[in-house]
């Protein structure tokens, strides 16, 4: 899979990151989940831009590698937001989830950086199980917008 095609394969999989409900007796609170939507969708609109940045060309293992970095840090920024509206303790699981995820965006980049892009495929590959185990996750708690779309 060529680098600038795999790079877009996996910032679009975790730019559709959010969160949002009604309290249906599972025990999330409605304001919980609206706040959250609220802040799923402001950082999911910065993953957005990242992506676009690189859409439609080839980019450099540097380039890779920022925007690996970049969503790394929107991803851990994100989840110090969720963290901070106190989530009910069903919600813990997925944020260690989600704050997994933003580390192997991390280990990624450093991958990438010192493979010269080799060895993207397994991160790919690695990031497929993960992103997917964090959407199944946050459906199972009743986030519709801090899924992740389905990989395919």
């Amino acid at each position: 899979m060529p680098l600038r095609s795999a790079l877009l394969t996996v910032l679009a999989c975790s730019a559709l990151a959010g969160c949002g409900g009604d309290d249906e007796g599972d025990g999330q609170p409605r304001d919980f989940r609206a706040a959250a939507d609220e802040i799923c969708v402001r950082h999911n609109e910065r993953l957005d831009e990242i992506r676009q940045r690189s859409t439609g060309r080839q980019i450099s293992v540097e380039e890779a590698v920022e925007n690996l970095r970049a969503e790394a840090t929107i991803k851990e920024e994100q989840l110090e937001d969720l963290r901070g509206l106190k989530p009910p303790p069903a919600v813990n699981g997925y944020l260690d989830r989600l704050e997994r995820n933003a580390a192997g965006y991390r280990e990624a980049a450093d991958e990438v950086e010192a493979t010269r892009g080799r060895s993207f495929e397994d991160f790919l590959n690695r990031m497929f199980n993960s992103e997917n185990a964090a959407r199944r996750e946050a459906e199972a708690l009743g986030l519709r917008h801090c899924s992740p779309a389905p990989l395919n």
